[in-house]
């Protein structure tokens, strides 16, 4: 398909996925309480009706092969997860780039708490061996610099475990956010918790039922607050959001009001005005370290029309589904852009190709926010073809049907 965007400025409403993060936890806690968790708007999003699918399998005893596919929350949550389900043995599996993702500091540290985990290929990475048993549980320490969901995976077994969990975050942890959202959530199916400076500790206690209903996706609506930041008159209203959530990626709204994009908000959701050109002149930095999910279609924006901009925080980008940064540089240049990233800052220069007759054909590196990201060009006058459309039903499903409920072309080739 050839891809296009409407000449004026974007206008509609948009009806946003549950979120993924927020579903994943909940499933998690779901089958680890003794008591009935009631879950509505669940995502449909592929990893969640995936680790749904997985659970299922494992709760009724007919699995000994464990695929996540490409899911990392999938595959960390159920590494945590498989080790307490005491008496079976799991092959714990991924695609080739989930083998080349690391798992060694989440495998470490659960084989300090008794768990029996091996490596079937390289050490340090999927796949694994698991044999359930007893995890004691105790005090550990754990990095926080490569993936939150380390931290989160063990967080949600922590209620479990006899003696609980202590855990000494070492360094600063990329993606706090969802650490809090992990708590928070763990918190509301009445398990307490304490997270102060750097130390969380979790006594042994029971999950205790509750009914559910889980909100919008943060970090779908990115992508539209990063279309009304490059088409000034935009209006745009995403359902199902408010101003008090869990999830990290609610910054958008704090950033885009800094670029001249403003949100309005309303018992069903929240107004996406861009009503005047944002940063002219001057600079602005931004981290991004607490909320990872924001960074890709941001990036992208940053490239197209806020050079001046700065970004950190992105390090453990390479981590993702792709090596989302390096992916970033090489997709961006097609366009006439460059991406640079030194001593931790991204930074930006170059000029957007001027003939836009063109089509141009970005890859997706199977990557479902990078397909999406891509999609931003076509606001600059491009027409593109994405290699892999279908890879976004990892988080949004519904992503190109409501771009054309928004006015985009597609067209085939």
């Amino acid at each position: 398909m050839i891809l296009s965007a409407p000449h004026s400025s974007i206008n509609g409403e948009v009806e946003l996925p549950s979120s993924k993060s927020i579903s994943n936890r909940w499933l998690m806690i779901q089958a680890l309480s003794d008591e009935p968790i009631f879950l509505q708007h669940v995502s449909n999003a592929d990893d969640t009706v995936l680790l749904q699918q997985l659970l299922n399998q494992i709760a009724a005893g007919d699995v000994v092969e464990i695929d996540a596919k490409d899911a990392g929350t999938v595959f960390r949550f159920l590494t945590a997860y498989l080790p307490i389900q005491k008496g079976l043995s799991f092959v714990l599996t991924g695609t080739p780039r989930m083998q080349e993702r690391p798992i060694g500091e989440l495998v470490s540290a659960l084989k300090h708490l008794g768990a029996d985990i091996q490596y079937l290929n390289y050490e340090g990475f999927p796949p694994l061996q698991i044999r359930g048993g007893n995890l004691t549980g105790g005090k550990l320490d754990i990095s926080g610099q490569i993936s939150s969901q380390f931290i989160s995976a063990l967080c949600l077994i922590g209620p479990k475990l006899p003696q609980g969990l202590t855990l000494h975050i070492q360094g600063s942890p990329v993606s706090i956010d969802y650490i809090h959202m992990t708590l928070r959530i763990m918190q509301h199916a009445g398990a307490s918790s304490s997270f102060e400076n750097n130390l969380i500790r979790i006594e042994p206690q029971a999950y205790k039922t509750c009914e559910v209903n889980i909100e919008s996706d943060w970090s779908s609506a990115v992508f539209f607050y990063c279309m009304a930041l490059l088409r000034p008159g935009s209006k745009i209203f995403l359902k199902g959001l408010s101003a008090d959530e869990l999830q990290g990626d609610r910054r958008i709204a704090e950033i885009a009001a800094q670029l001249g994009v403003h949100s309005r908000w309303t018992e069903e959701g929240v107004w996406v005005d861009s009503v005047q050109e944002g940063l002219t002149s001057g600079t602005l930095h931004f981290d991004l370290s607490a909320c990872p999910d924001l960074a890709v279609p941001f990036i992208i924006t940053c490239a197209i029309k806020y050079p001046q901009v700065s970004i950190s925080g992105v390090d453990h980008l390479q981590y993702k589904e792709s090596k989302r940064f390096s992916v970033l540089q090489e997709e961006a240049k097609k366009f006439g852009l460059q991406i640079e990233h030194k001593q931790g800052q991204v930074s930006f220069s170059g000029q957007l190709h001027a003939d836009k007759t063109n089509i141009i054909a970005v890859h997706s590196h199977q990557d479902h926010r990078i397909a999406m990201a891509m999609s931003l060009f076509c606001l600059q006058g491009f027409s593109i073809t994405i290699d892999d459309m279908d890879c976004v039903k990892k988080s949004f499903p519904g992503y190109w049907e409501v771009l054309k409920g928004l006015g985009w072309i597609f067209c085939e080739r």
